[in-house]
């Protein structure tokens, strides 16, 4: 996409709708410690006015807006680590984002604040307990890689939708010989 490569790596991101959600505070830190670092956000925005002007006032932090979602592959291929920058109290702490199954297919880095529900993905994805290990947490996804991309897209390998529909085919068919052998009696 052209306007993603207008901006200079290193490219962290983020592909979702920017609601109440989004820990602003944990972006405009990430932004004012390491303006190196290219912040972009992908989506629809329904922030706050004072937190969308927050942000406009960082020169690294690129609100796209909406892409279809035809588009949003060509913007994760430019990614150079994905992030998942939910606030970690009240209702939200419960929240499982299903756009780390997608960046983890895509083989990117993931780097999220401490959400419960994302255990069960802890050797791929970094959960961060507050905004210094998320920060640390980004540079270490930046300087190592070594061959993870694999393991990440092994990880969710059997929660894509070929996977789903080959379960369920064999719960039908299960279903059906069962019934089968006892219309055979």
């Amino acid at each position: 996409p052209e306007d993603m490569e207008k901006i200079n790596p290193p490219r962290i991101g983020f592909i979702g709708t920017l609601d109440s959600r989004i820990d602003v505070g944990l972006l405009l830190f990430l932004a004012s410690e390491k303006k190196d670092w290219q912040l972009v956000m992908i989506g629809d925005s329904h922030l706050s006015l004072k937190d969308a002007i927050s942000l406009k006032r960082y020169p690294n932090i690129h609100t796209l807006g909406f892409k279809g979602q035809a588009l949003l592959s060509g913007y994760l291929k430019m990614m150079d680590v994905c992030i998942i920058p939910y606030h970690t109290e009240g209702f939200h702490r419960y929240i499982f984002p299903l756009k780390t199954l997608e960046y983890l297919a895509a083989g990117k880095p993931v780097v999220s604040t401490y959400l419960p529900e994302l255990e069960e993905f802890k050797d791929v994805v970094k959960l961060s307990q507050g905004r210094k290990e998320f920060l640390v947490n980004i540079e270490r996804s930046l300087s190592i890689d070594n061959g993870e991309a694999t393991k990440r897209k092994e990880a969710v390998s059997a929660m894509s939708w070929e996977s789903k529909v080959k379960d369920i085919c064999g719960i039908i068919s299960a279903s059906l010989n069962k019934k089968g052998s006892r219309l055979d009696k």
